[in-house]
């Protein structure tokens, strides 16, 4: 292979484009002029403030009549998670600084208008200010009804956002902090509230327990309600060298999509029906003993005997305990039985065969989740 560089190459391609008519020489030159700048310029690293994966990135800036400018954005090699690479959204970011479609100017749409008006620096200042100051001064308090210190206002909410990046958020909790405001809210709250009770009862930990690299390991992925290979790229290059290692990808989805299209098994459904589909795969699991045995005994409850006065009843949908009045159960009736002792332990059956272990009771309330019953809720073809 002929030996040649990045510069004989252009110049070989502007001569041939020229030939057709068209002149690479100002691209050639701008090429040029930012492969000077960026080995002058600054390198700096930061977090890419889009989803959950957290890919490190590289920032190139430097000084232009006083102030900083952003050069060039690139992944981070030295980064466990990205490896240097970058999905097209943590790509972009550079436009984030630089773009020239983003707004330059503050707008404002007074109450009862029907189109916004340009505001400037200052005026906006005080108006965003005022707002947050006189209904801070008119809560304010010092002290609880206990005597307590607090120095807290309880008339302002912060709802934050997930594209900010890690410095922002500190930033940002800072200066509510000092406000003093105790309803601190972010996006992840909500998007992952069911999330973190699972995992908290499952793993004792309400957040992730393990790395994004260790996917990689995997023998059988799950995609179900999500679409990682267009949402979550480089989660997925993790996906992918699991692939490559043998382990099968199974997406679980109303839509076809990128994930759906390199999954080894797709499965299709009807929105809303994830419990029911999940229902079945627990009834298949558990009819075909495919559970890891010695984690679900020893650290699982399983094995704990439940008392007499639980019950789920098939006709009504309900579990003991339920008041119709007030709508809520007693989860006193949905106590273990235990050992009496400074420390109550509960009864356990590690064969777990006993009828009324967790296990048995569970395989009890998953036997109605049959393939053709989930089939039809579900229009997942069996």
């Amino acid at each position: 292979m002929v030996d040649i560089s990045r510069r004989r190459f252009l110049a070989g391609s502007g001569g041939l484009l020229g030939f057709l008519g068209l002149n690479l020489q100002p691209t050639i030159a701008y090429a040029e002029n930012k492969a000077e700048s960026l080995k002058k310029g600054r390198l700096t690293t930061t977090i890419c403030p889009y989803c959950a994966c957290g890919c490190s990135l590289v920032v190139t800036s430097e000084q232009r009549n006083g102030k900083w400018k952003v050069l060039n954005v690139e992944g981070d090699p030295d980064h466990p998670i990205n490896e240097g690479t970058l999905c097209p959204k943590g790509a972009s970011l550079y436009q984030m600084c630089n773009g020239e479609q983003r707004l330059k100017k503050i707008l404002h749409r007074k109450p009862g208008a029907d189109r916004f008006e340009e505001l400037d620096w200052a005026t906006a200042t005080q108006r965003i200010a005022r707002l947050i100051k006189d209904p801070r001064d008119a809560s304010f308090a010092e002290q609880n009804d206990k005597g307590q210190t607090v120095n807290r206002t309880t008339a302002i909410a912060s709802l934050g956002s997930a594209a900010l990046d890690n410095e922002e958020c500190w930033l940002y909790q800072k200066f509510l902090r000092g406000l003093g405001l105790v309803y601190i809210e972010h996006q992840a709250r909500l998007c992952h509230s069911s999330t973190v009770t699972s995992l908290a009862n499952s793993f004792g930990r309400g957040a992730m327990t393990n790395h994004w690299i260790d996917l990689k390991n995997a023998d059988v992925i799950l995609a179900m309600g999500s679409n990682p290979a267009s949402n979550h790229p480089i989660s997925m290059h993790w996906v992918t060298k699991a692939k490559e290692r043998g382990a099968k990808l199974i997406c679980v989805d109303p839509r076809f999509t990128q994930t759906a299209a390199v999954a080894d098994i797709y499965a299709p459904l009807r929105s809303g029906t994830d419990i029911a589909f999940l229902g079945g795969m627990i009834k298949y699991i558990l009819d075909n003993d495919l559970i890891q045995r010695e984690y679900v005994i020893n650290y699982t409850n399983a094995s704990f005997i439940v008392n007499d006065d639980y019950n789920f009843d098939d006709a009504t949908g309900l579990f003991s305990g339920y008041d119709p009045e007030k709508r809520k159960y007693d989860k006193s009736k949905w106590q273990y039985k235990s050992i009496a002792g400074e420390i109550p332990e509960p009864v356990r059956d590690m064969s777990l065969q006993h009828p009324r272990c967790v296990y048995q009771l569970l395989k009890k309330h998953y036997s109605r989740y049959d393939l053709n019953t989930v089939s039809q809720v579900t229009g997942t073809p069996v």
